[in-house]
């Protein structure tokens, strides 16, 4: 096969790739009629070309190409597809991408629904054609590939372009099309026709391979063994210069290497534009590129640099077009992934982190009867009124109780303070009110004492820092990923709380890998910058040693000193540490309860950050405690202990939470059951073989060698090797930093990898009895593995001769919990079912787990909100009873409206708590999900406007019964004395009168009025 060489890394590719498409090949190749086949190793190879090629755009006149990608994402093929057949160009592959099943052209054709504004088409029709083009029918739509039917709605996401579309039908016309936002479904403007091309590759027939014969050019990639089709032109890919006459140089070549040193690079581009090579430098934000002019200004006075951003991790140089390119991700030693076309598609989000969860069979709590089961939501059929939704509890005895509408809000989840299973309430009413009676007693004590310890803090003002600098700005561009929202939320909260004379306290949630240690390095950043100094409190040596390698990286080029705290140091190195620690030389210091020890001084200190504080012992925690009466505190927590959870739901401290998965993260596949050599020697063995590395977590040092050497019978000469607590940190540090280097294959360790390096080749984890291991501390070993792209396996095994019947209950509740919250951005879910598995703790000392465990910890935290709002002479509701309003008409959300049983419960739920004005956009949200709302849910919403209007007048009941209502009022607010000679004004002999012990009543007749016209005009009267 001949060959084109001279094209050394991704860049020089893209370029090559972009100069034959616009026909100005290499001497001796011919521009291809149709695709350029571009055939590459892996998945990586295909991302860092494509995106290669969007940052050389401006070196090509401005002019973006079109890339047709076919690797391992199957929707991304079928996308591509689409793209290919409306004229893409260039192709980018792997070999298993090229040999993926695929439609041919006339099937995809086919089986692609067009949608036009104003066409008469049966929507079962559109339903039907979507099913057989491979989209899946969901509750909504969140990615390519989904459809959902709601009301007169038919939404569905395409997947070229990867775009949600919402198709509203007047009958069988289709009325509009609209795009819409899948996270928050805010439609925008109108459009005239969306296709829905086919989300499913077939099992067999074509392949990828025969979309790109015709016309085409195939360059094979250096390691890549693919079989060209019979006919069309291939040459192979090599970097160095031409070694045969055969070989066609292109005569790009490599940039650097730079050894890190960015002054390397400088020399490097001073030496090109000696040359008459025109510099360009990529960065990968605003903030590094403006940075860097600066920099260049002094570093290479008179050398004309031009400087553009994008994603280009690889430069080179191209005598003959007098280019020289360089990136900043390669003078850095960057390791980067941005935000994908496909990648944002790849986690799906999170929603509410309580009745999300609530299935049947759960525990609740009704404020007026007590503990009950959760059975679901079931319409009743009520006479004059037809189906209402109501909530179906089961009490002692197997008494049921079925809730109706005006009560929902009455409803929560049940979570024990000690995990322990509730007794069911008895529906005798007098039981329950004694139980809320000693809880309220309760309750009062613990008010008071977070009011005091809230009091003392606030005595002490914290330390105001400045608002955002200009270094500041700089230091937040530099960041060389994507943030999520709620990252970038969670930065905003923290750095906002930082410029108030108040002490900070916040709490930051968010799973292992999701961004809360860049949250940490902003307020670390903003500390130092403000002239105060910052330490970051870890739990283990390990953990650490890699914030400071972190945050050493991160820092590089500002005017921040950092320090170590850790058994790592000598003791001279410790002692010179503490020495410029107290005259006010080092910026942030990085260590363990070390920094906690008497002889640490610090010269001025501002943030305390404590990485998985509820992982310090009882006397780190009390020092803790009286540090940050007046010092900014900033906790990170994957899952929070109850207690914190608890303070934050309070109010006593501020949380941030980052539910939202970086780019590319996949969930983490678990797996529960007995031990098995089989399983444990195949698991390793897959790992292995796609290049991957094991972890394999067993927590008895004393028998670890043991273990080792069993494990490394299993796993077939692989090189395992061991790390524990009780080695010696350099030890303990080559361990892990010889994993990191792939001179392991398989760690067999205790639970100190818990906090440990993170080395995204590690996608693979065994735990050996893993029923005795808190949730908190599986959670966190889970998320070592699976924080790159690659699909990651994790594996917690209980004994064999143990079936999961015969575990602790406790243990087969967490191992459950585990397999159940797989999703990403689980942490904050897990931390929550840990308050039903272990409970809420003994919130401050407050001996309060009798009266939690009554009423339940999120009822409990209720009493304790309203208790505490009442103390700070906050106005509290005294009375909450709801108004009971019975008007014969049928008034709630049918299912073919708003499928899927706790999507219409949370509606109910918000739409009981709200205002006229907040209800009325809760009906505008629900007609943009699903069409205009049918007669029952228009009554559901006048019903409640009505409620609360007659709550504002202290009304207690309306009831409509033969022609006419009554509306009482509660016997200790009767309406004023001038009110009834309004009413005989207003509707003459329509009033009567109806005395009563539970209090006086108006009969209105309503005559021609409905029920609910008839109330709203006597309520305003």
């Amino acid at each position: 096969m001949k060959k084109i060489v001279g094209a050394p890394g991704s860049g020089a590719r893209a370029f090559l790739a972009r100069r034959i498409i616009q026909g100005e090949p290499p001497a001796g190749v011919e521009a291809p009629k149709g695709p350029l086949v571009l055939v590459l190793p892996d998945a990586d190879a295909v991302e860092d070309v494509s995106d290669a090629v969007k940052a050389l755009a401006p070196l090509f006149g401005g002019k973006t190409e079109t890339v047709a990608a076919f690797g391992d994402d199957a929707r991304e093929r079928l996308a591509s597809l689409e793209l290919l057949r409306t004229g893409a160009r260039l192709v980018l592959a792997t070999p298993e991408g090229l040999n993926a099943p695929a439609p041919g052209r006339a099937d995809f054709s086919a089986r692609t629904v067009r949608f036009r504004a104003g066409d008469l088409s049966p929507r079962d029709s559109a339903i039907d054609a979507l099913v057989a083009a491979g989209y899946q029918r969901v509750e909504f739509v969140e990615s390519p590939g989904e459809f959902a039917v709601r009301g007169a709605v038919l939404d569905f996401h395409a997947l070229e372009p990867a775009v949600a579309y919402r198709i509203l039908y007047d009958e069988d016309r289709v009325a509009s099309i609209r795009p819409f936002d899948p996270i928050s479904q805010e439609p925008s403007a109108v459009q005239a026709s969306a296709v829905a091309t086919p989300a499913e590759e077939p099992q067999e027939g074509a392949r990828v391979v025969d979309w790109l014969t015709e016309g085409a050019l195939w360059l094979l990639g250096e390691g890549v063994s693919v079989e060209v089709p019979a006919g069309v032109p291939s040459l192979a890919l090599g970097r160095g210069a031409a070694a045969d006459p055969e070989e066609k140089d292109f005569g790009a070549r490599a940039v650097g290497p730079f050894g890190g040193d960015p002054k390397n690079a400088w020399a490097e581009m001073k030496r090109d534009a000696a040359r008459a090579q025109k510099v360009v430098l990529f960065s990968l934000n605003h903030g590094e590129d403006a940075r860097l002019q600066e920099i260049l200004g002094e570093e290479l006075p008179g050398v004309p640099v031009q400087f553009l951003i994008g994603p280009l991790r690889e430069g080179f140089r191209h005598p003959q077009s007098e280019l020289s390119v360089f990136a900043t991700s390669q003078i850095f030693e960057r390791d980067w992934r941005g935000v994908g076309r496909w990648k944002r598609f790849a986690a799906k989000g999170v929603g509410t982190t309580r009745w999300r969860e609530l299935k049947n069979g759960d525990f609740v709590v009704h404020q007026d009867y007590g503990v009950a089961r959760y059975l679901g939501l079931e319409p009743i059929s009520v006479p004059g009124h037809g189906p209402q939704d109501c909530v179906k509890l089961e009490y002692r005895g197997s008494d049921r109780l079925f809730v109706p509408l005006t009560e929902f809000d009455r409803v929560q989840k049940y979570a024990g303070a000690e995990g322990k299973r509730p007794r069911l309430s008895s529906l005798d009413t007098r039981t329950w009110e004694e139980v809320k009676k000693q809880v309220a007693e309760g309750v009062r004590d613990l008010a008071e004492e977070l009011l005091r310890m809230q009091a003392r803090r606030a005595a002490k003002p914290g330390h105001q820092f400045p608002s955002e600098s200009q270094m500041e700005r700089e230091f937040a561009d530099g960041f060389p990923y994507e943030p999520t929202e709620d990252q970038a939320r969670a930065i905003k909260e923290t750095l906002e709380d930082m410029m108030t004379p108040r002490p900070m306290d916040r709490l930051v949630v968010g799973d292992v890998g999701f961004g809360k240690t860049e949250v940490a390095m902003r307020a670390a950043f903003k500390c130092a910058m403000g002239l105060k100094q910052c330490a970051v409190l870890a739990p283990t040596t390990v953990l650490a040693d890699q914030h400071f390698r972190t945050f050493s990286r991160r820092m590089a080029g500002f005017p921040v000193r950092l320090a170590m705290m850790t058994r790592f140091q000598t003791k001279a190195e410790q002692k010179a540490i503490l020495k410029e620690l107290a005259e006010g030389k080092v910026d942030v210091v990085i260590g363990t309860s070390r920094l906690l020890q008497k002889d640490v001084r610090f010269h001025d200190i501002g943030l305390i950050v404590i990485d998985e504080e509820h992982r310090f012992g009882v006397t780190d925690k009390e020092k803790l405690k009286k540090i940050r009466e007046n010092v900014d505190v900033l906790a990170l927590s994957a899952t929070p202990i109850p207690r914190s959870l608890h303070q934050s739901m309070t109010g006593l401290r501020q949380i941030s939470l980052i539910q939202s998965a970086p780019a590319g993260r996949q969930p983490i596949v678990t797996r529960v059951g007995p031990w098995d050599e089989r399983v444990v020697s195949t698991a390793i063995a897959d790992e292995l073989a796609r290049g991957g590395q094991v972890y394999y977590v067993h927590n008895r040092v004393r028998t670890m060698a043991d273990t080792l050497k069993q494990i490394k019978e299993l796993s077939g000469g692989a090189r395992v090797s061991m790390v524990h607590g009780q080695m010696k940190g350099p030890d303990i540090e080559k361990a892990m930093w010889d994993l990191a280097q792939r001179k392991s294959d398989v760690l067999v360790a205790s639970t100190i990898i818990e906090s440990g390096l993170d080395i995204p080749s590690v996608n693979t984890l065994l735990v050996e009895d893993a029923q005795n291991f808190g949730l908190a501390q599986l959670y966190q070993l889970r998320g070592r593995i699976g924080r790159e792209k690659s699909r990651a396996f994790c594996y917690l095994f209980h004994p064999p001769d143990a079936e999961m019947g015969d575990l602790p209950e406790d243990a087969v509740k967490r191992l459950d919990a585990l397999k159940e919250f797989g999703a990403l951005g689980a942490g904050i879910k897990l931390a929550l079912r840990d308050l039903e598995i272990r409970g809420a703790g003994d919130l401050l000392g407050a001996k309060q787990h009798g009266f939690m465990n009554a009423v339940g910890a999120d009822y409990y935290a209720q009493l304790l909100e309203s208790e505490v709002s009442r103390l700070r002479g906050k106005r509290v509701e005294d009375d909450d009873r709801p108004v009971e309003v019975d008007l014969r008409l049928p008034a709630y959300i049918p299912q073919d409206y708003l499928p899927g049983e706790i999507e219409r419960l949370k509606i109910y739920k918000r739409a009981l708590r709200a205002t006229p004005d907040e209800a009325k956009a809760i009906l505008e949200e629900l007609e943009r999900l699903s069409g205009p709302p049918p007669v029952p849910v228009k009554n559901l919403f006048a019903m409640l406007t009505v409620r609360a209007e007659a709550r504002r007048a202290r009304v207690a009941e309306i009831t409509e019964k033969d022609g006419a209502v009554e509306i009482r009022w509660r016997a200790d607010s009767p309406p004023h004395p001038d009110a009834p000679a309004r009413w005989i004004k207003a509707f003459g002999k329509r009033v009567s009168f109806v005395p009563s012990s539970e209090g006086d009543a108006v009969r209105l007749t309503l005559g021609e009025q409905t029920a609910i016209d008839a109330v709203r005009e006597f309520l305003k009267t």
